[in-house]
C-alpha cells in the first residue's frame, strides 16, 4: 500500500541555509509586564529571551542560517544585518532598549518590503 514507485523527493532540498529576519514592533506597549506568571519581566524582555532561544536552536540545526532584526516604528528600519553567529545576534538584540520604544498608531507596511528589498539580494530560483 506504499505506492507504485519510489518515494518522490521533496520539491526543495532539506536543511538549506535560511535568512530569517525578525520584524519587531517597537510600540511602547512592549514596556508592559508580559503576564501574571512572568513577574516584572516586560514584553520586550520576554521577546528577547524567546528570540535568543529560537536563534540558538536554529543555529544548532544548521550553522549556516542567518538572522537579522528589523524594527517597526511607523516606517520599518533595518537594525542589524544578517549574522550567523548566535552570540553576535544576541548582542545586537540586547542593544534594543526601552528608548527605542514609542507609541505609534500605524505602520507603513510597504516600508517593510522596501527595506527588505534594499537589504537583501533576491534568492536564486531553483532549477
Amino acid at each position: 500500500m506504499g505506492g507504485d514507485g519510489p518515494a518522490k523527493a521533496p520539491p526543495f532540498p532539506r536543511n538549506v541555509p535560511e535568512k530569517i529576519i525578525f520584524c519587531i514592533d517597537t510600540h511602547s506597549a512592549l514596556n508592559k509586564a508580559a503576564g501574571p506568571q512572568t513577574g516584572s519581566m516586560t514584553r520586550l524582555a520576554f521577546l528577547k529571551a524567546a528570540l535568543e532561544t529560537f536563534v540558538t536552536t536554529k543555529h544548532r540545526m544548521n550553522p549556516a542560517h542567518e538572522f537579522a532584526i528589523m524594527l517597526l516604528p511607523v516606517d520599518a528600519m533595518w537594525f542589524s544585518g544578517l549574522v550567523s553567529n548566535p552570540r553576535e545576534f544576541v548582542t545586537r538584540l540586547k542593544d534594543i532598549d526601552d528608548g527605542a520604544l514609542s507609541p505609534h498608531a500605524s505602520l507603513n507596511l510597504g516600508s517593510v518590503f522596501k527595506e527588505l528589498s534594499s537589504q537583501l539580494a533576491p534568492a536564486p530560483l531553483p532549477t
